[in-house]
């Protein structure tokens, strides 16, 4: 999460910490070991009910941001049930514009705790504070995938309750070609429809209402049961906010802000910025977002992204606030119209989006949508979607791809077979029909309806695709067979799965394989090193597998190696004597090994080394010796957290002196450089690890129960 606000609204400005203890509430000092596993870095912010530290995970060779409630509490206590709620609903979403939870339970004096991704950025709060409010073009870039987001957890049957400007995060471009995305977060007091029936009514009972005034729906105000449609709008409010910097309805108080929620229509936008000019379905959508009526309102958060996505596009193409309407594509009426006909559909939530999507030509552009998204149609919880079509069936074509003049379109089923992956960390959604270049390099994420069906993948030409990434979320291992059609494949990305020692038979299938991550995975190194496909790798991850001296071995052999990725394989200074080999590694992650200054000797020869990644090792400030002779190295990570007093300041300025262009990090980050792709780029997105905790930590350990530890 991001530094400065993201995790809640006010930040500990004191420096001042103490321990925490079973009562009380206090803060976690600096330096603290929760659970054998977790070092407490800094506090990042409180509020509510909890605190948010920085932490390192002592196991693995990544940070964290690790959640916990000031005080322990009793079972039968609301605030710990909120907590258990939120833990649940957290970790039914995987979306990238969601917040990632990994793992829940209890400290050891009962206070509740959970373990989320570490992300930088700041809050939409932060963003309309400083600039008022936000230009209509970014603004509507932002909450497409906002609403692809909240569509991701009202799918799971999850409603957040609680959206508003400072529970979603502005996450910053990491390079020159991305582009700033977005993730929703505090799934705090989210109501799980169908899940711990009894507890939720024990918890929602009349009288309990929660929600921020500015941004309570109607019904949420008077303590009427709320679904999705709640959320749409909130959304509206805190999209109102972010175009007028001012929320739709300000009260003097809690109360009369409530209750003109129920009883008040709102300005217009033009009206509230005092003649500001929007696109006119922009008006509309607002309106729409935040009909008193939820039976009037948006009945999809999909819906409403499929219109701001038309917007966008008319705005960029028309160039100025009414092209959307002088353009003479659409009427801002339709929004109205398509929406009335949906409503009478969405509630029970059937199948009927589809036909819906076509009216009007809001529908065909979606496919267009460049924005991080790997959404889905909205999931009916009466009937499910129809099943992918057989390939024996001859309904459709073979493959799903073929060549019109320079373009290759894709004629994908209505529904999602995953996500497309472009260059610069481009999303599509695999639906319906996409056009793409010639020479575009595509990727693609694997989903849930080819995890289930992975005879869906023959429908992919041999050289479709360049970058496949596996979750494995079903855990379908008849699926790796597959891969070994897609004879074009460049980078395949299985960590986290049970891809295993049989598995390695696609190799010699896959001649232009020049990246592989097998971290966690069920491979034993002897087996890979069998294989000598893998000398051909320019990067390897074989992070927390067994035997890797047996690859260590083949160092001298590789072709072209550029990274290598070793962290949490038990490695010892003899074994480093085999990496100070290599005459190519350009990018070396040795994070989380028993390595010594002795072990760091053997690496002075290794004149190619850019990126170096010692955290988590047993090497002393003594080793500096040897790092000094690394003269091109320009990225040190190591963390010192016992060295003693003073031993940091005297190893950086000797380091700096002989190497003055060199980085040094004293914290743990994500050890990656896309440039050694060579001459493949691809930029980030479907290569970097997928952290399956439950595969890495020791066996036995309840790490996803709300039992204690």
């Amino acid at each position: 999460m991001h530094m400065e606000n993201s995790y809640s609204n006010s930040l500990h400005d004191s420096e001042s910490t103490q321990v925490l203890s079973g009562g009380g509430n206090t803060s976690i000092a600096p330096g603290t070991i929760l659970l054998e596993k977790f070092r407490v870095i800094e506090l990042l912010g409180e509020g509510g009910m909890g605190s948010v530290y920085r932490v390192d995970h002592l196991l693995l060779e990544k940070q964290f941001a690790f959640k916990c409630l000031n005080k322990s509490q009793e079972a039968a206590d609301a605030s710990w049930k909120r907590f258990q709620n939120e833990a649940k609903a957290a970790q039914l979403l995987d979306h990238p514009n969601l917040l990632k939870v990994f793992e829940f339970g209890l400290l050891e004096k009962g206070q509740p705790f959970f373990l989320m991704e570490l992300i930088e950025g700041k809050t939409l709060a932060d963003e309309i504070k400083s600039l008022g409010h936000l230009p209509t073009e970014r603004a509507v870039s932002l909450f497409i995938q906002v609403a692809f987001a909240i569509d991701c957890a009202h799918t799971q049957r999850i409603v957040h309750r609680d959206l508003k400007p400072s529970n979603i995060m502005i996450v910053p471009p990491k390079g020159e070609y991305e582009r700033e995305s977005v993730k929703v977060v505090d799934f705090g007091i989210a109501k799980l429809t169908g899940i711990d029936e009894f507890n939720q009514q024990t918890l929602t009972k009349t009288g309990e209402i929660f929600g921020s005034p500015f941004y309570m729906s109607p019904e949420q105000c008077m303590g009427l049961p709320v679904d999705h449609r709640s959320d749409l709008y909130s959304l509206g409010c805190v999209m109102y906010e972010t175009l007028t910097s001012a929320p739709p309805f300000m009260g003097e108080t809690a109360l009369s802000t409530m209750m003109k929620h129920q009883g008040e229509k709102q300005m217009s936008l033009k009206e509230a910025s005092m003649g500001g000019n929007y696109p006119q379905a922009l008006e509309l959508i607002i309106e729409l977002l935040l009909q008193k009526d939820p039976e009037k309102r948006y009945q999809s958060a999909h819906q409403l992204a499929t219109d701001l996505i038309a917007l966008e596009r008319d705005m960029k193409e028309g160039g100025d606030s009414q092209s959307i309407t002088a353009s003479g594509k659409y009427k801002a009426t339709d929004i109205r119209e398509r929406t009335i006909q949906t409503k009478k559909i969405e509630p029970a939530q059937t199948n009927g989006m589809s036909n819906v999507l076509k009216m009007a030509a809001f529908g065909a552009l979606i496919y267009g949508l460049g924005v991080a998204s790997s959404s889905m149609f909205f999931k009916p919880t009466a009937q499910p979607p129809p099943p992918p079509p057989s390939v024996s069936t001859g309904a459709l074509p073979q493959y799903w791809s073929h060549i019109e003049g320079r373009l290759k379109v894709f004629d994908f089923p209505e529904y999602s077979v995953g996500t497309l992956i472009l260059r610069n960390n481009r999303f599509k959604t695999a639906s319906g029909q996409i056009k793409l270049g010639m020479a575009d390099d595509v990727g693609l994420m694997i989903d849930d309806e080819i995890d289930k069906d992975p005879t869906l993948l023959t429908r992919f030409r041999p050289d479709d695709l360049v970058v496949l990434d596996y979750k494995g979320s079903a855990g379908n291992s008849s699926i790796y067979s597959k891969f070994k059609e897609f004879t074009s494949l460049r980078c395949l990305n299985v960590s986290g799965t049970t891809f295993s020692d049989k598995d390695l038979a696609i190799l010699p299938h896959l001649p232009n394989l020049i990246f592989l991550n097998l971290s966690t995975c069920d491979v034993d190194c002897a087996q890979l090193a069998k294989y000598k496909e893998i000398l051909n790798l320019q990067f390897l991850d074989i992070s927390h597998l067994n035997a890797p001296e047996h690859v260590l071995k083949l160092i001298p052999k590789f072709k072209n190696l550029q990274e290598l990725v070793l962290a949490t394989n038990a490695m010892r200074d003899s074994d480093l004597k085999l990496i100070g080999k290599s005459k190519t590694i350009r990018v070396l992650n040795l994070a989380n090994n028993l390595i010594t200054d002795e072990g760091v000797k053997h690496l002075e020869n290794m004149q190619s080394l850019e990126w170096l990644d010692l955290s988590q090792s047993h090497v002393t400030a003594k080793c500096v010796k040897s790092l000094v002779k690394l003269k091109n190295l320009r990225i040190l990570e190591i963390v010192p957290a016992t060295w003693p007093t003073g031993d940091v300041d005297a190893f950086s300025a000797e380091l700096k002196k002989a190497n003055p262009k060199l980085d040094i990090w004293y914290r743990n980050k994500l050890t990656y450089d896309p440039s050694v792709l060579l001459p493949f780029q691809w930029e980030y997105i479907g290569l970097p690890t997928h952290n399956n905790l439950s595969r890495i930590l020791p066996d036995g350990e309840d790490h996803f129960s709300g039992s204690g530890h």
